[in-house]
């Protein structure tokens, strides 16, 4: 039985909310003028990948938010790029009787923090549970499983968490490297470790039961004085508690509804990952007492507990037009003091069979844990918010170790069918490309054409090509897992050597780029040499630049021409 089939159920009573409004403030230049979740990994936007999940777990809906700015351009993929994919038709015709994903678009004022979204979301999740993950989450995990471990131990907060990675995993294919690449590759790695640091979470889980018992960045740690603070009610509800700091929060979590009730009254806790888990957390153990007090309450008294959870409604400022995050906030903060929990019922008699040490305590209502993404639970599963992560996430894609299902997608022409002396395609290959390409891809902008290659060009195996419209010129070598964009266009005598191209790119002739990463639309002209460098979109390279470890941007394109034009005159 197939993985969706065996699992179709597990989402009845679960809904999907993803998260696909972030800026992407670590990603600039190449998140400056494209939404963070639109940017390609391997040639599909970053968000293909939690869709095409959640559509293989088995859902049939989901949730997707955004913000105003990238809402049409989200609108236009998922409605009809994303389902135009073939690997999104090959799934659904493997899968006769899916139905296929239905998105409901939300667009929210900028501004929002995430636990703030889903305030705004609670209207819209009628589910006894809900699992909210990021929209740049890229990997293959079993998300049936999480959801059914979820369950099965009645918690109130599921965090997945996954092996922490740093950028010297990224930088593959070393072996092309001279000595001044591999300083400029440490020096580069060194510098995305400290980017990684503030990113790191120290997360303390039961050895014996896997529950959640504590979690704090490591950035508040350090404010700390480096003392990691556990409350004493922990420990003593605790038998063995490890701290680890080799596992990083992957931004999905699954909740239980009454936590987004709840959540109304607490309008100080705006982040989910810093604020709201941690309080959570922290708190659990409290929190259950008052919440068996809360059922007792109820029980004595029927029909208390619809009272206990009732709200205002969100009103809006003017005639129709969403409020301001900061009257949002203010709004909250005014009104009166709420019961802090709705009543939750006793610990499950099936749960209790799965702690060794015996049944917990009957007021230990609100329960927290942790379920890990690591093998054999997922072959892998990364978050992409960083460069480092980005470049990672390609490598990993197109090499097969991040979603190997996608393998027979990535490779529309086959290397070994086109004539490498002359760079003409046989007929096969001609067939074969004419066949992927007639279905509309999920980043094209006009129609497809073949690829042309000039005379004498290799294009080594692990490297990927987009299907359609691209030009490369004679005597040029692609290598080191290269991944190139539609509509790039590349000059004579060029080497690539694990470099990512995005769309609509110009290279000149003779150029060296190794280890770079090209946002769309930008242009490199002739022979430059550059290593390990990041050209924005739109940008512009001048003539005979040599360069390592560099950021070119659109804006230092302008003021390069504006100097030049000042020159002239």
């Amino acid at each position: 039985m197939s993985f969706a089939v065996a699992h179709a159920s597990f989402a009845q009573d679960l809904q999907a909310v993803v998260l696909a409004g972030g800026p992407g403030s670590r990603m600039h230049p190449f998140s400056s003028g494209t939404p963070k979740c639109m940017l390609p990994v391997v040639n599909r936007p970053l968000l293909f990948y939690s869709l095409f999940q959640l559509e293989r777990a088995g859902f049939d809906a989901v949730l997707l938010v955004t913000c105003p700015s990238a809402l049409d351009r989200v609108s236009t993929y998922v409605h009809e790029l994303y389902p135009a994919d073939a690997a999104v038709r090959a799934h659904r015709t493997a899968h006769a009787g899916s139905r296929g994903l239905a998105v409901a678009l939300r667009a929210l004022p900028d501004g929002l923090d995430t636990a703030e979204v889903l305030c705004h979301l609670r209207d819209d999740i009628v589910s006894t549970d809900v699992v909210v993950l990021s929209g740049d989450i890229v990997g293959e995990w079993m998300l049936p499983a999480a959801a059914d471990a979820h369950r099965a131990l009645d918690a109130s907060l599921t965090m997945v968490v996954g092996a922490a990675t740093t950028a010297t995993a990224t930088n593959g294919h070393r072996g092309t490297q001279g000595k001044k690449d591999k300083k400029a590759a440490a020096a580069a790695a060194n510098h995305s470790n400290e980017s990684w640091n503030d990113l790191q979470t120290f997360i303390g889980v039961d050895r014996d039961t896997g529950r959640l018992l504590y979690t704090q960045s490591a950035a508040d740690v350090a404010d700390a004085g480096g003392q990691l603070r556990v409350p004493r009610e922990v420990l003593q509800h605790v038998r063995a508690l490890s701290v680890r700091r080799d596992l990083r929060d992957l931004h999905v979590y699954f909740l239980k509804r009454w936590v987004l009730d709840w959540l109304q009254h607490h309008p100080q806790l705006g982040s989910i990952r810093s604020e709201l888990v941690p309080y959570l957390v922290r708190h659990q153990f409290a929190l259950g007492r008052r919440a068996a007090a809360a059922w007792e309450e109820a029980q004595q008294v029927p029909g208390d507990d619809e009272q206990r959870g009732a709200d205002v409604e969100p009103v809006a400022d003017g005639a129709g037009e969403p409020e301001s995050p900061a009257t949002y906030r203010r709004r909250r903060r005014r009104r009166p003091e709420a019961p802090l929990l709705p009543p939750v019922p006793p610990y499950a008699a099936y749960s209790r069979a799965l702690f060794p040490g015996g049944p917990m305590a009957p007021d230990d209502r609100i329960r927290c844990y942790a379920y890990s993404a690591l093998p054999p639970h997922a072959p892998s599963l990364l978050r992409v918010n960083t460069m480092e992560t980005y470049v990672q996430a390609n490598r990993q894609v197109a090499s097969g170790v991040l979603m190997p299902s996608l393998q027979r997608h990535l490779h529309p022409y086959n290397m070994n069918e086109y004539d490498q002396g002359t760079g003409a395609a046989t007929d096969r290959a001609a067939a074969a490309a004419e066949t992927d390409s007639a279905a509309p891809s999920s980043s094209t902008d006009g129609p497809e054409q073949a690829l042309h290659m000039g005379e004498r060009t290799f294009v080594a195996r692990d490297s990927v090509l987009a299907p359609g419209s691209i030009t490369l010129g004679r005597e040029c070598q692609v290598r080191g897992g290269t991944i190139i964009g539609r509509h790039t266009v590349i000059g004579d005598r060029c080497k690539l050597t694990a470099c990512i191209v995005m769309d609509h790119v110009k290279i000149g002739d003779r150029c060296v780029l190794q280890h770079c990463v090209i946002g769309s639309h930008a242009e490199v002209l002739e022979q430059c040499d550059l290593r390990h460098c990041q050209i924005g979109p739109h940008a512009q390279v001048v003539a005979h630049t040599t360069a390592s470890e560099e950021v070119f941007s659109q804006f230092e394109a302008s003021l390069a021409a504006m100097a030049r034009v000042s020159l002239e005159e």
